[in-house]
């Protein structure tokens, strides 16, 4: 199965422990049958997201 997360998925699994996006991927990753995949725009969109709101600096 083939899984592809938007960036609010992606911010609360990531940032949030205990969140229901966290849970979701890491009970995705354990089934060993799931890709998760990710576009170069979500990744940019998550940058400007996780500098504009939450100031953590990111990588170029």
């Amino acid at each position: 199965m083939n899984i592809t997360f938007d960036n609010n998925v992606l911010l609360s699994a990531i940032l949030w422990d205990g969140s229901v996006s966290q849970k979701l991927m890491y009970d995705l990753i354990r089934r060993g049958d799931v890709k998760l995949f990710v576009s170069e725009d979500i990744i940019n969109e998550f940058k400007r997201v996780l500098k504009r709101d939450f100031f953590i600096k990111t990588m170029k």
